[in-house]
């Protein structure tokens, strides 16, 4: 994501990013973070990079992108909980709320418990 128009809004994108990243997998039903499908989504900064995890700045608009793999769970239910959170941490950590934050499901992890496993 496009970080330039960040300045006065996120003093330290990456450690925003990263601060997202954490409060995501603390979110019941997210597995893991996924580096994205098709592209790799990322927020870098000279030292560290948080893959799976994006903030920029688009037309004016300031956007939080996350991609997640999940558990088999509801997914309307799981991206409202990640998006409750995901605001949470940019209300402590941004100058302004998102304009917009976008859940990405990469991938489902079934397990034999779900009965998901093809076992009948």
């Amino acid at each position: 994501m496009e970080s330039s128009g960040l300045s006065g809004t996120v003093a330290d994108p990456v450690a925003l990013a990263a601060a997202i990243r954490q409060a995501a997998l603390g979110v019941p039903g997210v597995a893991a973070i996924s580096s994205g499908r098709g592209f790799l989504e990322a927020t870098y900064g000279r030292s560290m990079t948080v893959r799976g995890v994006g903030v920029g700045v688009y037309d004016g608009r300031l956007v939080v992108s996350v991609h997640i793999v999940t558990v088999a769970t509801p997914i309307p239910i799981l991206a409202r909980r990640l998006r409750d959170v995901v605001g949470s941490v940019m209300g402590e950590r941004a100058a302004r709320s998102p304009d917009a934050i976008d859940v990405y499901v990469d991938d489902i992890v079934l397990t034999a418990s779900d009965g998901q496993d093809g076992s009948g």
